[in-house]
């Protein structure tokens, strides 16, 4: 298991190098930076000394390595807007996403997985109709249209809770609780949906195996078959999608984020795009890059436990 982890955590590397010169090489082209620091009416002149003292007018091979360099060196940079280092933007709006994502993971987890296996147990009944359906509706159903919906209802109808703004949950549960519940909602409806799908199609499958026959021969209670037999064996391929939809929340937070005015990792990395805040963008990416790869290699980690059969 040990060698199998450091395999993993070294293929990291080539995906994390890949991913960061895709995009820098985006970023660069997506204009100046220099005129939107500094305006379009500005001076040649002094766009140009501005430019030279940003690294910006050395090839864009050049201005790679040299960023390459001090990431290794756990140098991210500093930002163009606000002179602060990329790090330390990033480190204090980090903790907003991941609240975001433990609270979108447990609502997914809460919904989906109960959801599939009803819908699994009660196949071809009017309750497995209305989990297809309303799993249908979760997925295709855009992310900012159930957003307004959601503040529509629960803001401006009902004012139960906040439209906007973050509180952190440590400092106050049940404000920070408030400020996550429609994000968190947001983001992890479609989630949820396509776990009961998956859960749905997995229980159906183990339901279908020969052990499951002789137990149900053997008397035992149908509670006893699903929490000792079905659910464990039908949880290797929610896991993976369960991991996989953790690294994609992290990618959609930057639309919800946004919506809702969190400071977090996604808000960040729509407003540096939109100031041409390179350094900012690159370092962010590269972070939810690694937190998306992290994630797919806790999951392969659990397999051993859910079967113990898997052995790397």
């Amino acid at each position: 298991m040990k060698q199998y982890i450091l395999r993993r955590l070294l293929s990291i590397i080539p995906v994390l190098l890949l991913v960061s010169m895709i995009s820098f090489s985006l970023v660069l082209l997506t204009g100046d930076p220099v005129k939107a620091i500094l305006g379009s009416e500005t001076d040649l002149e002094t766009i140009e000394r501005t430019r030279q003292q940003l690294g910006l007018d050395q090839p864009i091979h050049i201005q790679y390595l040299k960023w390459l360099g001090r990431v290794l060196q756990g140098d991210l940079g500093y930002s163009f807007q606000n002179k602060q280092p990329v790090m330390e933007a990033i480190l204090q709006r980090f903790p907003v996403t991941v609240w975001l994502n433990v609270v979108t993971l447990a609502i997914t987890i809460i919904i989906g997985i109960p959801a599939g296996l009803i819908s699994a147990l009660k196949r071809n009944s009017p309750v497995d109709f209305l989990t297809s359906v309303i799993s249908l509706i979760g997925v295709t159903m855009p992310n900012f249209f159930l957003a307004i919906i959601l503040i529509y209802i629960f803001s401006i109808g009902l004012n139960w809770l906040p439209p906007s703004g973050y509180v952190d949950p440590l400092q106050d549960p049940i404000a920070g609780f408030k400020s996550l519940l429609m994000p968190a909602i947001t983001l992890g409806t479609a989630e949820a949906a396509s776990i009961a799908r998956m859960t749905r199609s997995s229980a159906q499958q183990v339901l279908a195996k020969p052990y499951i026959t002789t137990a149900k021969a053997k008397g035992l209670p149908q509670k006893l078959i699903i929490t000792r037999h079905l659910i464990k064996n039908s949880m290797i391929p929610v896991t993976t999608m369960l991991g996989m939809l953790i690294g994609i929340s992290f990618g959609g937070a930057v639309v919800t984020e946004t919506i809702f005015s969190l400071p977090g990792l996604g808000r960040l990395v729509v407003n540096s795009i939109l100031a041409r805040d390179f350094p900012m963008v690159q370092g962010t990416i590269i972070v939810l890059s690694l937190a998306f790869l992290l994630s797919n290699l806790i999951v392969d980690i659990l397999y051993a436990y859910l079967d113990p059969r898997i052995r790397y």
